[in-house]
């Protein structure tokens, strides 16, 4: 994990609690300095001191994570109700459209939402949508719950939704169809408006099935 991982840690704390830098440290009862000097790279990281102070406050961001960047930034479940899992929000956007994603290559929790057990698993996440070749079934600004399709090359269900990878790391939200070349893909939007592209199977990286649609205001 990158160093710059490592500092956003407590940048993502920090703005999930609603506070600055400064107001983070004054919670936890560590120096803002501190703060500071993790966040330029004056000190390695983390240390093991400040991340047990910062759970001492918030016990719902897990130890590994704000040391390292990796992992879980909190517990899965929701131990309140064993019947729900808590799915990771991913900052990394699908697109309608063939065009740039606001954030590309860095990955990593901002949140998590609610899903029933019924729906979602471990390994899903949820991500933003923005562009309009994909409404109305997917407006733009709404989120999107999916998983990786393990073994894509082998099958995927035809005019089924799919987040598909590209190996620039753009990331396009569209309906999979066959095409008349073996070596192609035909990605088809819901809005008429947009016209069906091909793209070679060996421009994708992954592909992820699309569960359900989740519009922001309802969570």
């Amino acid at each position: 994990m990158t160093t710059k991982m490592i500092k956003k840690t407590i940048e993502i704390i920090a703005e999930n609690e609603g506070l600055t830098l400064s107001g983070l440290a004054r919670k936890i009862g560590a120096s803002p300095q501190n703060m500071y000097d993790i966040r330029s790279g004056k000190v390695s990281g983390v240390s093991s001191e400040i991340a047990d102070k910062i759970i001492s406050v918030y016990p719902q961001y897990t130890k590994i994570w704000i040391m390292t960047g990796e992992g879980d930034i909190n517990n899965r479940t929701d131990k309140s109700n064993p019947d729900v899992i808590m799915v990771p929000v991913i900052n990394l956007d699908a697109r309608g459209g063939f065009g740039e994603n606001d954030e590309r290559g860095l990955e990593y929790i901002t949140e998590r939402m609610p899903f029933s057990r019924n729906i979602a698993r471990d390994g899903d996440v949820v991500i933003p949508v923005f562009g309009d070749s994909m409404e109305p079934k997917f407006p733009s600004g709404s989120y999107i719950l999916i998983r990786l399709v393990a073994m894509w090359q082998e099958y995927l269900e035809l005019g089924a939704s799919y987040v598909i990878e590209l190996i620039d790391d753009r990331r396009v939200l569209k309906n999979i169809q066959r095409s008349d070349d073996k070596d192609k893909f035909l990605l088809e939007s819901v809005n008429p408006k947009f016209e069906p592209m091909e793209i070679p199977k060996k421009m994708i990286r992954r592909i992820f099935q699309v569960l359900m649609s989740i519009k922001r205001e309802t969570l």
